[in-house]
């Protein structure tokens, strides 16, 4: 069961209490969401029952929720600010902590991705989410299911394939019927398979009833009547064993299925698809700059033809500013120098571009979104050489851009590391102090190894006696099979993916969790990633048609939908809906 659901499921319905919210995506398989859209039914609020609200299971107290909007406009920031507040309201009182992150994207639907991606890979709870570009909701949506995460969005609706707005209600229905006929499908197909559950997983089953019998008793309820109460009518600790156990045979057979066709693809069809799409799976350095223009909107009485010429008349201008800016770009050197010129023209505020104009280990598709498909072609041309140099102009503006490294494949590696936090009150403003002895925590023992044999083993003793990294601390430190696209910190994997990197390397980084006392183990050449990633890409085509074609509608497993249970389904969600904002708004008082 995810975490601390019943309480995030109040907690995300507050939040149409306080954000100009619409509504939230469903999911279809692990993911609980819910909607902050105004419910309109012909019920009445009820009264709030008896019982109270669900319990936190023991040790489960700390939610950990990301905001992730479009813009740090002050709009958002309020809003963020809002929902934190409302939540803190609501969540302490039943003695949670909440943890909020709120980050801005800044209307890149990639970086979107990516923050959500971190996100996912933080252990995030839940994710509220405005993102910058509609069409990229499924994505998300479909992220977020498969990582299990609860996802809501607020102020920008989220919209369906077809470009139609995604209604609560709708797929509410949708999500259960789906849910019910996936669970049907696979665990029939886990059973003709003889497929059973290990006992480890017999064992999860029952002690999450035994949770659900210690959180009411905690809260004056029998198991069933703390069941009905949760889950609705007909729910009794019988059907609820059942369901649990024909919801996880279900969801790892599904889980065995799509690693079987992983396995199944044959490494001449990844060979040949490789050989034909190489510049598809491999990386470039590369530094870039664009001139973006701005799209001028028209003045009081001024024509289309005039606001047509003086929108040329400003791209033209810029267009003359780039071509400046790109005469002076010899070298990394003189690039820095002359975008820095340009962007600190008139600015109070001096800006540093040797970071900002850089981006590493970029995949072709990514260099099409940020340079155009055109500066793409040109940066993982097969003739490319670093510090190769050119102006591409577009229809949004112009790029200069600096081929730092060409073309070139990845690999996985293993690295250990020793986590020494600033052990900060706050973990957002580290003070230089609580820095300082962090650090030189790090350093000594760091310098302590040094002086002994400096090898792997005496490394393990090293973080089995020190880490604060509780997710390898028993393992030695040990993080295997790293890819450079991984959600790790970017430090982290900057020193790992270094060049010249090999085993026995050892150093101190800095991240935002503090100082890591780095040990590099092994560089995995014969991992390559685009291997990894066709032998993905085909395994998933192929597993996708077979999941397609088994939860077909004119499958074995089809679905007849019955109009009176789906608006039974809809109007008890609403009535638990109502019954979940009268508990956070009696929580309050």
């Amino acid at each position: 069961m995810k975490k601390v659901v019943c309480l995030l499921l109040a907690l995300v319905m507050l939040l149409g209490l306080v954000a100009c919210a619409s509504n939230t995506a469903p999911a279809t398989e692990k993911t609980e969401t819910t909607t902050t859209e105004e419910t309109k039914t012909e019920e009445t609020a009820e009264e709030p029952a008896a019982e109270e609200e669900p319990a936190a299971e023991e040790g489960d107290k700390d939610l950990n929720i990301y905001g992730i909007y479009k813009s740090d406009g002050a709009y958002f920031v309020n809003e963020g600010w809002s929902l934190e507040k409302a939540m803190k309201d609501v969540a302490e009182p039943a003695g949670y902590t909440v943890s909020w992150h709120y980050l801005s994207c800044d209307m890149d639907p990639e970086k979107c991705m990516s923050l959500v991606e971190n996100a996912i890979a933080d252990k995030a709870d839940a994710i509220v989410i405005c993102v910058p570009d509609q069409t990229m909701s499924i994505s998300v949506v479909e992220r977020c299911n498969e990582a299990g995460v609860p996802v809501v969005a607020v102020d920008d609706g989220l919209i369906d394939a077809d470009g139609n707005k995604i209604t609560w209600a709708q797929y509410f229905t949708d999500s259960a019927v789906e849910r019910a006929q996936f669970i049907d499908a696979y665990y029939k197909e886990a059973l003709k398979a003889d497929f059973k559950l290990s006992e480890d997983e017999q064992k999860e089953i029952e002690e999450t009833v035994e949770n659900y019998r210690k959180q009411a008793a905690e809260n004056n309820f029998s198991l069933s009547a703390y069941l009905k109460a949760s889950f609705g009518e007909g729910f009794n600790e019988k059907t609820f064993r059942k369901q649990l156990e024909m919801e996880t045979i279900a969801q790892n057979f599904y889980n065995d299925q799509k690693s079987s066709f992983n396995a199944d693809v044959k490494d001449s069809d990844i060979e040949a698809e490789y050989k034909e799409n190489a510049k598809k799976y491999n990386y470039a350095d590369v530094r870039f700059f664009a001139f973006t223009y701005t799209t001028l909107s028209a003045a009081e009485g001024e024509s289309e033809d005039e606001l047509k010429a003086r929108q040329t008349a400003a791209n033209d201008e810029l267009l003359a500013k780039a071509k400046e800016v790109y005469a002076k770009c010899k070298d990394a050197d003189s690039f820095i120098a002359a975008v820095k010129a340009y962007k600190n023209e008139g600015s109070d505020t001096p800006s540093d571009t040797d970071a900002t104009t850089l981006t590493n280990h970029i995949l072709y598709s990514a260099a099409s979104s940020s340079l155009t498909e055109k500066g793409a072609d040109w940066l993982f041309d097969g003739a490319r050489k670093a510090g190769d140099i050119t102006l591409i102009e577009g229809e949004k503006g112009a790029y200069i851009i600096m081929c730092v490294k060409p073309s070139y494949t990845g690999n996985s590696v293993n690295v250990r590391h020793c986590l020494i936090k600033f052990n900060a009150a706050d973990e957002d403003n580290v003070t230089d102090e609580e820095k300082k002895a962090a650090y030189d925590k790090a350093k000594k023992l760091y310098d302590s190894w040094l002086g002994g044999d400096k090898t792997e083993d005496s490394f393990k003793t090293l973080v089995t006696a020190n880490s604060e990294d509780t997710g390898s601390v028993e393992n030695g430190g040990l993080y295997e099979n790293i890819r450079i696209t991984d959600s790790y910190v970017s430090e982290f994997l900057d020193w790992s993916f270094a060049d010249g990197r090999k085993a026995g390397d050892s150093g101190i980084i800095e991240t935002t969790y503090g100082y890591h006392i780095m040990y590099f183990v092994s560089d995995n050449t014969d991992d390559l990633d685009w291997k990894n990633t066709i032998r993905t890409d085909m395994g998933k085509t192929a597993f996708d048609e077979y999941n397609e074609n088994l939860l077909a509608d004119d499958g074995s497993y089809k679905v007849v939908e019955n109009e009176t249970w789906t608006s039974y389904v809809s109007k008890d969600f609403c009535k638990k809906f109502k019954k979940n904002l009268a508990y956070s708004s009696a929580s309050k008082k």
